[in-house]
């Protein structure tokens, strides 16, 4: 559970942000699902997570759904006041979701390597996770999430967070993964991690670094972040710069900034995230995702129906409607590769239940 060192973070955090958001600048925002009440659905937890399982095909996963609720429901932050915020996500490819619980940095690290070793996930993973959350202060924030996909193995996640932190002066993700233990220690992902630095920093700024594990492959992950009402993607910005790294055509470009502009400007809050996978070695370019934020998931339709292509189906978004009862996804992440815009988009969204409902 949450210590009060934890908790007072928080609320600084809070503060700062509401009572002076000129001085954050583009670094940090108190967005509308922190400030707006928590969603509470009518049936408990149980019977909410029941009625997903079926309706997502996933009868066979079922039990994991269920241990990874149990395991983790009393070792996130809100347990000591008996509730549990879950952060659902589903993509437009395939069935399936994800759920991610927010907690302590030091609790849910410990608890990680527990699960691993419940859930049989190679050591390596859980140490290195673990070494890599370790570098951050242990009242930070860290979140845990799982995905599971019928016929796939579960998808596992941790990541630590600069949350807590909304001026970002705790150096970036690459001074991190030089402080790691000398077993954990990856010259050419902390070299490749810092050309990704400074080519996007300082106009954005380190968000979460993490790992997940998804069937045998282990992915290392980098965040970044910006709030700034300048439409996102311009010719000479630092992210279109990235992009260039995936070298696609230009036919499949053009889709890509047509579709992000879309769903940014259909966004509550002007906000860019720019996730990577560094994984492997640094002659592959790597994937990136382009997230937003508060975006109204017609909006997402109308993008997936512009590409004209089978496999962007609009009806695709309907099970997150129908599911979390909202027309707006609190974020939209599109995958880009050197193929294009990925089928696989993904919306997040929230749900607070009591404690064992």
């Amino acid at each position: 559970m949450a210590s009060f060192g934890f908790w007072r973070r928080y609320l600084a955090r809070y503060a700062t942000l509401a009572a002076a958001p000129r001085f954050v600048g583009p670094r940090d925002r108190l967005h509308y699902y922190e400030r707006a009440p928590l969603w509470r659905p009518e049936q408990g937890l149980s019977a909410f997570i029941a009625e997903l399982v079926r309706d997502q095909q996933l009868a066979e996963e079922a039990p994991r759904v269920r241990a990874f609720l149990e395991f983790w429901a009393p070792r996130q932050a809100l347990a000591a006041r008996g509730s549990v915020l879950i952060e659902f996500s589903f993509t437009t490819n395939k069935p399936g979701f994800g759920m991610m619980l927010y907690g302590e940095n030091r609790a849910m690290t410990r608890a990680f390597r527990e699960w691993c070793r419940i859930e049989g996930i190679a050591e390596d993973l859980a140490g290195r996770s673990a070494a890599i959350c370790a570098t951050f202060d242990d009242a930070d924030l860290a979140m845990v999430r799982a995905e599971f996909r019928p016929g796939d193995p579960t998808r596992t996640s941790l990541t630590s967070s600069w949350f807590f932190d909304p001026l970002r002066w705790s150096g970036g993700i690459s001074s991190r993964l030089a402080r790691l233990p000398p077993a954990y220690q990856d010259p050419a992902l902390t070299a490749r991690v810092r050309a990704i630095e400074a080519r996007l920093m300082p106009d954005f700024f380190p968000l979460f670094l993490g790992f997940s594990r998804d069937g045998g492959a282990t992915e290392s992950k980098v965040y970044f972040v910006r709030y700034a009402n300048e439409p996102p993607l311009a010719p000479e910005g630092r992210v279109s710069r990235l992009l260039d790294d995936l070298q696609m055509d230009a036919a499949r470009l053009a889709q890509v900034r047509a579709a992000f502009l879309r769903l940014w400007e259909a966004s509550s809050e002007p906000m860019t995230q720019v996730l990577l996978d560094v994984s492997g070695n640094t002659t592959q370019p790597p994937r990136m995702n382009l997230i937003t934020c508060g975006t109204r998931t017609g909006a997402v339709k109308d993008a997936l129906r512009e590409l004209d292509d089978p496999r962007f189906d609009p009806r695709s978004v309907l099970p997150f409607e129908r599911v979390l009862q909202t027309g707006r996804a609190k974020y939209v992440a599109l995958r880009l590769t050197p193929a294009g815009l990925s089928p696989r988009v993904k919306l997040y969204g929230q749900a607070c239940f009591a404690l064992g409902s």
